[in-house]
């Protein structure tokens, strides 16, 4: 606030949120609403309220910090592009399956009510073990995407549920599954989210959710100025960088909008990984590793860490410098410059990715190899878009 005028300069917020990492629930301070006025830029403003929200954060037992926003910007703050976010499939209007003659469609959706809430969270609740990051949504916060907002807010999503028609597996009028998609925008109709109950076919739900997006983008009718003289032309399915949709209907969503990975600050790295540690175990019992004991020190050159394995066992996680560690440290392992480490830990990117991208990141031995591939795999995440 300028203290000459009363006005408000520059903000920051947080948002607690609870998430979950491999099933183990963690505290996330999701800061965002991040500004300036220009005149009063370049004067230390953010960095001052970043320390403070990472006071607060700090003070409710956050493990992690989250921001969406500028290219390259909040790495002076101690971030890392580190969370993949905003994977996205598309198909061209003509490319969306059509009914043969005659044909009813066996799956068809409506709008949700309230009284779909449980529904809603419970489809959803099915689908998080897909995906290595989440943030539940119980009953109370989809009925807020349902009635809490105005119908013209910025961030309201029209939320839809699938269900049986004439000719599915599933009794008539039964809900299978929901899409959620944003208003308008011509050229393409955006799905941000887009789930069905176990048991039920993605081969044979998926056209019809297509070809029901589809009619909505042939109907919408452009209100405001970016959109005038726009017409639909294509079905895009925000959905990360796998979803079972994409494998239903490989040939007609061929267009590819890669990641744009959300930044992410871990203050205790060592403190995280002990954290996680059932969701590292439960992996290595799942590889050729299973029962695993030894040391894997790894090095981001300013520091570091050391993981102890004990029978599959993960026995310890402290901070290791990446010179002058204690003897019974063991040999340096592997190398990850910066914060990179934090793309392999958050299922951003595999090894070998973050290898071809820094020169300085690298596994020393083929043990190190095997072992941080299976402790750390690419993964696609569930996070509920902001934008």
């Amino acid at each position: 606030m300028d203290g000459a005028t009363g006005q408000i300069v520059s903000s920051v917020n947080l948002i607690p949120q609870t998430w979950s990492y491999g099933g183990v629930a963690f505290g996330v301070g999701r800061v965002e609403l991040v500004g300036t006025l220009p005149g009063y830029r370049r004067r230390g403003l953010i960095r001052e309220q970043m320390d403070e929200v990472h006071r607060w954060s700090a003070a409710l037992g956050h493990r992690a910090q989250i921001i969406t926003g500028i290219s390259h910007f909040y790495q002076q703050f101690g971030y890392e592009q580190g969370l993949a976010m905003y994977g996205a499939r598309a198909g061209a209007r003509d490319r969306i399956p059509r009914l043969a003659p005659g044909e009813r469609e066996p799956y068809r959706l409506r709008p949700a009510s309230a009284a779909d809430a449980d529904f809603l969270a419970r489809a959803e609740a099915a689908a998080r073990p897909r995906y290595l990051l989440s943030v539940a949504r119980d009953a109370a916060q989809w009925r807020y995407e349902l009635d809490g907002m105005s119908a013209e807010h910025a961030k309201r999503y029209l939320v839809r549920i699938v269900e049986a028609g004439p000719g599915a597996a599933q009794p008539e009028g039964q809900a299978v599954g929901y899409v959620v998609h944003r208003p308008g925008r011509a050229p393409a109709v955006t799905v941000v989210a887009y789930e069905l109950l176990p048991g039920v076919s993605w081969l044979a739900v998926t056209p019809c959710v297509l070809r029901a997006i589809g009619a909505y983008g042939e109907a919408y009718v452009p209100e405001g100025p970016d959109d005038a003289g726009r017409r639909f032309e294509r079905v895009r399915l925000q959905l990360e960088t796998e979803h079972p949709a994409y494998e239903a209907l490989p040939e007609r969503l061929t267009e590819r909008d890669e990641q744009d990975p959300e930044y992410v600050r871990v203050p205790d790295l060592p403190a995280f990984l002990r954290l996680i540690a059932p969701v590292l175990e439960r992996r290595l019992a799942a590889s050729v590793a299973v029962g695993h004991s030894g040391r894997l020190r790894l090095s981001f050159f300013a520091g570091g860490v050391l993981l102890r394995f004990r029978g599959g066992r993960l026995e310890a996680a402290v901070p290791c410098p990446h010179l002058g560690a204690a003897e019974d440290a063991g040999p340096l392992r592997a190398t990850f410059p910066g914060r990179s480490f934090l793309q392999l830990l958050f299922g951003c990117r595999a090894l070998e990715e973050l290898e071809a991208s820094f020169a300085d990141c690298r596994a020393f031995d083929e043990e190190a190899r095997v072992l941080l591939r299976a402790l750390f795999p690419k993964q696609p995440s569930l996070i509920w878009p902001v934008s």
